[in-house]
């Protein structure tokens, strides 16, 4: 009572009006503005709780209630600054002002945590579209109900058919079962009738709980003996000391599946090498039922192996004793692989046996290279054959001849797979070759200048003919000069005269001095008429001497060929001197002697020296162009081997015939050089 007392009390204050000094101006304006304002505070909290009561809805409500305490109060301190003017009930008006202070200060607190849930309300723009897009999703809502219900409908229709599906395929499976007992009661029957293959079956432990006929077949025991015993007496004893049967179970267990290549014994002691395969066999829940067990015996396999092993080895020696090295080329990978004699060959580590083609071709000497790999796709074909000598640089600095030679295999399609063959070193041979070279060349040297000193009195008179008719033309010029007064005209012929004897003189020295002189031969472009007419100015004497006439039959525009000019005057020119002698001692006919040309279809030349003489007995044709064969009483039997050695060297042929009537017909071919017409 005394705090309600003192609360509406004036006390010793003044009305608020006295420091107004009661001016009726100041004092109005106060009344009316804060009456109004009370006024507006008080009608808004109604407002505000009508809105509240009308809109349950509005989220926040709360908020409302705050400001409509907070704005009422608010309104009550301006309705006791109207009632101060006139009574000094000033602790009255601090209490109103105390409880507008404890209503704004809660709803100022509360209002700031308001604040980012009352931005997060959607602007109604935003609820625009948001309702926009709530009626096109029950729109999209009722178009899914729509289509949920056809594909219910469809399902529904689905269903039954996968129930009428399914039902027959209960039936089926149940068939598939029945085919599956008949397939198991087979394969069993098969497993247990099958003598190739030990099929028995361990339990964990190793003991045997099932036996095939095979098992009896290969292993000797019969099931009821071997039944329930451990399968480590499969083992021989050196094995059963490193416990090899128990580590073999212990690997399938672990891995699922064990193998090997190994000795085994059988019940009468003997061994046998088998092909063991372990299998771990579990249930659904990986708990080990057992091990099955399947043992083939491959002895004759290893016997076969050994025998291959053996063979190779066999082969190998072979190769290292003949020198040859297999290689097998693989065009389509690019790949060569060779032996172990190939690589000793190519002075190469035996473990760099594969290497690409292109390496392989460094190996060969940089001359040869382009040449190789011509033959080698020249034998890329359907029954191709490689033939070819070629060098090979060595990495120890060695130059060295090999040849190889190969066969393509080819695939489907007659595309070339690989090409297999051998590599020989033929190093010896080629300096053999080159030193019989040597010898057949010195052997036609000796040749050709026996056969000139056979032809000693034909060279003389070649040479004498022009060496006098020099000195008759000498003469006749000094008779000339002496004249009065000296005929020059005569003189000037006379010395023209000289100087063509005298060259003819320098041609036929010049032709003795080539095939008397001593030197490597040399190939070039020849015409086969310019050297018989070479040659048959050489033995014009001997045929003027023997009474030989000669007749010439050369086909005219000869092509070229190639080759050495005074090795094949030697041919010719011994071939002239044969006939010569061999007609030697007819009498009582003519003794003609016939040189001809022809070109033949194989882009040859044909040349025959056909003679009137005594002729070749039938048995004696194959013997004439041995070496040391002669039917001459002073000969020694070299000519017509060189001659033929020769022929053969320029890539030809020279053989013997015997005429029909007398005498002997020697021919001999030459090929046409490159890129001569035919």
């Amino acid at each position: 009572m005394e705090f309600l007392r003192k609360l509406f009390s004036s006390g010793d204050f003044m009305p608020h009006g006295y420091c107004y000094l009661w001016q009726p101006a100041l004092i109005w304006l106060h009344v009316v503005s804060d009456t109004l304002i009370a006024l507006a505070y008080f009608s808004i909290p109604l407002t505000l709780i009508y809105f509240v009561r009308k809109r349950r809805d509005v989220p926040f409500n709360w908020v409302f209630v705050c400001f409509g305490v907070f704005i009422l109060t608010c309104g009550a301190t301006h309705a006791m600054e109207v009632w101060t003017l006139w009574h000094a009930t000033y602790w009255l008006s601090g209490a109103v002002k105390g409880v507008t202070a404890l209503a704004s200060v809660p709803t100022a607190i509360l209002l700031v945590g308001l604040i980012p849930k009352a931005l997060a309300i959607p602007s109604p723009e935003a609820l625009r579209v948001e309702i926009a897009e709530r009626k096109r999703t029950q729109e999209d809502l009722r178009k899914a109900k729509d289509e949920l219900e056809r594909r219910v409908e469809e399902r529904t229709s689905e269903l039954r058919k996968i129930n009428a599906d399914l039902l027959a395929e209960i039936v089926q499976r149940n068939l598939a079962e029945e085919e599956l007992r008949r397939s198991e009661d087979r394969m069993r029957s098969l497993v247990e009738t099958v003598k190739d293959y030990a099929i028995f079956g361990l339990d964990p432990s190793g003991r045997v709980v099932s036996w095939n006929v095979g098992a009896e077949h290969i292993k000797g025991y019969d099931a009821k003996e071997i039944m329930g015993q451990h399968f480590s007496r499969f083992y021989p004893p050196e094995r059963l000391l490193i416990n090899q049967p128990e580590m073999q179970l212990r690997v399938a267990a672990a891995e699922g599946r064990f193998e090997e290549d190994g000795w085994r014994v059988r019940k009468d002691g003997s061994r046998f090498w088998a092909n063991v395969v372990i299998t771990a066999l579990r249930d659904r829940d990986g708990n080990l039922l057992g091990f099955s067990k399947i043992t083939r015996d491959l002895t004759e396999r290893k016997r076969a192996e050994e025998a291959l092993r053996e063979s190779e080895e066999q082969l190998r020696l072979a190769q290292k004793a003949s020198g040859s090295g297999v290689w097998d080329w693989n065009p389509r990978t690019g790949v060569v692989s060779w032996s172990e004699e190939h690589s000793r060959i190519f002075g190469v580590a035996p473990d760099q046996r594969d290497r690409p083609w292109k390496s392989f071709l460094q190996l060969v000497h940089a001359e040869d290279r382009t040449r190789l790999q011509s033959e080698a796709n020249s034998a890329l074909k359907p029954g191709g054959e490689l033939d070819v000598e070629y060098r090979i640089s060595r990495a120890d600095g060695q130059v060295r001849w090999v040849v190889s030679k190969g066969r393509t295999h080819c695939g489907d399609g007659d595309e070339p797979v690989r090409m297999i063959g051998l590599t020989q070193d033929i190093t010896e041979r080629k300096q053999l070759e080159q030193a019989l070279l040597k010898t057949q060349t010195e052997l036609a040297h000796l040749s050709r200048v026996m056969t000139m000193g056979e032809l000693t009195s034909s060279i003389a008179h070649e040479v004498n003919q022009p060496l006098a008719a020099v000195v008759m033309n000498g003469d006749a010029c000094l008779r000339w000069l002496a004249a009065e007064p000296p005929n020059l005209n005569k003189v000037r012929e006379s010395l023209a005269s000289i100087i063509q004897q005298a060259a003819r003189a320098g041609e036929v020295i010049t032709r003795i001095r080539a095939l008397a002189k001593k030197a490597t031969p040399q190939k070039t472009a020849l015409r086969i008429d310019e050297l018989i007419f070479e040659v048959i100015g050489l033995v014009g004497g001997e045929l003027a001497k023997h009474h030989v006439f000669l007749e010439t039959e050369l086909e005219s525009g000869l092509p070229v060929v190639f080759g050495d000019r005074v090795q094949l005057e030697q041919v010719i020119l011994n071939l002239i001197a044969n006939g010569i002698e061999a007609m030697s001692t007819v009498t009582g006919r003519l003794r003609d002697l016939s040189i001809a040309t022809k070109t033949t279809e194989g882009r040859q030349i044909l040349i025959s020296v056909r003679d009137c003489g005594s002729g070749l007995a039938p048995e004696l044709i194959d013997h004439v162009f041995e070496a040391f064969f002669t039917t001459k009483q002073a000969g020694i039997g070299l000519g017509l081997s060189i001659s033929r050695t020769i022929v053969e060297t320029h890539g030809g042929r020279l053989w013997a015939t015997a005429n029909p009537a007398h005498g002997a017909t020697f021919q001999f071919t030459l090929p046409l050089a490159a890129g001569a017409a035919a």
